[in-house]
């Protein structure tokens, strides 16, 4: 990692000279708000769909949608959940446009899911797969093809047992190494419903790791440009929004309403009806 030498253009954007690209300015006063959805495993479509409805009727700027874990090994002439879901997104959109409205929807990708690079250039341009972080750079290979893809700390250990120094060291190795990793996505919850009773709540620990991020200095956009962290308590909240940190994960119409009370006291806005 080197030191970016940045310039703020006319248009909103600077020039990073580590990635010799113009990329976006992080407003940290702009706060957008995503929704937290699941996938079923028989009723993809009609999932996906729900979601983009619901994220559109609160207003929010997308959703983040947890894809089921594989619960049974792939049989003869099952096409596999992952081809489904493919084929599923591209009926909803096409793959190669998207309208700046229409939102972003994080699709969170348990570790027993893999793409191949052609399966993700197939991925509507508002599609973002998030793929779980596991510790070390080898064990994500999805990432240097270009395509829009994110990682997501979601595994307990990352928050509890590992020094939230060495993570953000991970990370910044891992986008070192591939230098396309638009989010990184902190939600500690559970993805099975029998871990539910067993999983740790790790706020404290999730605002540690974002302190820790925030100070990486890496190619392209800023680390805190690129988090997106839940928003369930609002001690939390506010101390993530003194980071700078702008997208937040909110379970429902409740969860909406405490972030922009936070928001709200922060002098920031939260920016609603983002999908038209």
């Amino acid at each position: 990692m080197g030191f970016a030498t940045r310039h703020l253009g006319s248009d909103g954007s600077y020039y990073d000279s580590q990635s010799g690209r113009h990329v976006p300015f992080h407003d940290e006063r702009k706060i957008n708000a995503y929704l937290r959805s699941s996938i079923e495993d028989l009723e993809i479509e009609a999932a996906i769909l729900h979601s983009m409805d619901s994220a559109k009727a609160l207003g929010v700027a997308g959703s983040v949608l947890t894809l089921p874990q594989r619960q049974r090994p792939r049989q003869d002439g099952d096409a596999g959940i992952e081809l489904r879901l493919l084929e599923a997104l591209s009926n909803i959109s096409e793959p190669a446009s998207v309208d700046e409205n229409a939102g972003t929807f994080f699709i969170r990708l348990p570790i027993s899911h893999r793409f191949s690079s052609a399966q993700l250039r197939r991925t509507p341009a508002n599609v973002n797969f998030c793929f779980e972080y596991m510790g070390e750079v080898t064990s994500i290979t999805p990432f240097a093809n270009g395509s829009k893809t994110s990682i997501g700390i979601f595994h307990p250990k990352y928050y509890i047992d590992v020094d939230p120094i060495s993570v953000a060291s991970e990370v910044a190795n891992l986008i070192d190494e591939t230098g396309s990793i638009s989010y990184i996505v902190l939600d500690p919850t559970a993805q099975l419903p029998a871990e539910t009773q067993s999983y740790t709540v790790c706020d404290d620990e999730m605002v540690r790791l974002c302190e820790e991020l925030s100070y990486l200095d890496v190619v392209g956009p800023t680390i805190k440009s690129r988090l997106v962290v839940t928003g369930r308590n609002p001690d939390h909240i506010e101390e993530c929004l003194s980071i700078g940190i702008s997208k937040y994960i909110v379970d429902d119409v409740n969860c909406l309403e405490i972030l922009g009370d936070v928001v709200d006291d922060a002098g920031k806005e939260l920016v609603l009806n983002v999908i038209k």
